[in-house]
């Protein structure tokens, strides 16, 4: 059978003060009436029945994430106690999905993520399960893109691996990290290279292999966690798992070293919500340029991103300022700057101000 699998443990630090450690970006309300994990969890439901979704959060986001997750199985939502990147985190997941269902495969994703035309999300999903399905592969997704970007990590396809009327899979030549401007634009003019979306289709059986391949303390440590599922040894070897598992990726821990991985190329409409300019690709801007989410008013302003949970915020003679005002805390940074958010947070803990962050 597919299982789904959201990764919701991020801190989403980079839009703060909005996402604080007990509020994470995922359960941020960013379009319409539901959450980024809500929004992730209604996608997947339309490629399987919601009690083989799992999230896997943090701990420490308990409160905030079961509040979502509210129509899921309590035993679909698995916490880490801390949080070690993504392969920890999916390792832990295929093992848990082995115990139930040893043939069964796996669809990764982000809970942060915007999809566009997601009848198309569910279409090339169902493309590589298919495959995942009948090949000892590993498949990642990659956007076709459409700007150079130099925000993105990308992927190098190579040769044609499979097709059907609508979709492509594509042997992967490399993983390419965040390119500059220039390179992105000589990416882009190529045609060879596609961003790297970070959502994953794999059968259990094919990560786990990977997994004792190229993470054997990983993999043994996972094999010592499945034999108590289910039983009273079961926390404490949980809490040994984590705590023996190295802080590392999935990407730079397995994809970008097996050679069994293929990328399926997409064009559904895709965004990487990693920061407050992010967002604003996604709002109405007005005939200069500004962006505005709540109350706000802007006198000689041009690209301004304002948002604000409650009360007005005003604006004059300014261009290319994020203003964000959430709660107890204010953020105004140049546009350049928003991908160094983590600075301000850095700063307040040196200062013990843990209630602008908490």
């Amino acid at each position: 059978m597919i299982y789904g699998v959201i990764m919701a443990g991020g801190k989403g630090e980079r839009f703060w003060p909005a996402s604080r450690r007990s509020k994470p970006k995922q359960v941020l309300t960013m379009f319409g009436n539901k959450s980024l994990l809500q929004l992730t969890i209604n996608r997947m439901s339309k490629l399987v029945s919601e009690d083989r979704i799992l999230v896997v959060s943090n701990s420490a986001q308990e409160k905030a994430i079961k509040k979502e997750c509210c129509l899921l199985p309590s035993e679909n939502i698995l916490l880490e106690p801390i949080g070690k990147n993504t392969a920890p985190c999916i390792v832990w997941a295929a093992t848990w999905i082995e115990h139930y269902d040893p043939e069964g495969v796996m669809v990764v994703v982000p809970a942060d993520q915007s999809i566009g035309n997601e009848e198309m999300f569910v279409e090339v999903l169902k493309f590589c399960t298919s495959t995942a399905l009948k090949e000892d592969v590993l498949i990642t997704l990659g956007i076709s893109p459409t700007r150079p970007e130099s925000g993105y990590g990308y992927i190098h396809r190579g040769k044609l691996f499979g097709e059907d009327d609508k979709h492509r899979l594509f042997n992967v030549e490399g993983f390419k990290e965040k390119p500059s401007i220039e390179i992105a634009g000589d990416y882009l003019e190529s045609g060879d290279y596609l961003w790297n979306s970070g959502m994953f289709i794999w059968s259990v059986k094919a990560i786990l292999e990977a997994t004792k391949s190229f993470m054997p303390d990983l993999y043994k440590s996972s094999r010592e966690l499945k034999d108590t599922i289910g039983t009273s040894q079961e926390k404490e070897a949980f809490v040994k798992f984590y705590e023996q598992a190295e802080k590392v990726s999935i990407d730079y821990g397995i994809m970008e070293k097996a050679q069994n991985v293929l990328v399926a190329e997409a064009s559904f409409g895709w965004d990487d919500l990693g920061s407050w300019s992010s967002l604003e690709r996604h709002m109405q801007k007005d005939e200069n340029g500004n962006t505005v989410r709540g109350e706000a008013h802007l006198e000689e302003c041009r690209n301004c991103l304002v948002v604000s949970d409650e009360g007005i915020v005003t604006l004059l003679g300014l261009e290319n300022i994020i203003v964000v005002r959430d709660s107890n805390a204010v953020l105004v940074l140049d546009k350049k700057k928003d991908q160094e958010v983590r600075k301000i947070l850095q700063g307040l803990r040196k200062r013990s101000d843990a209630h602008y962050y908490e």
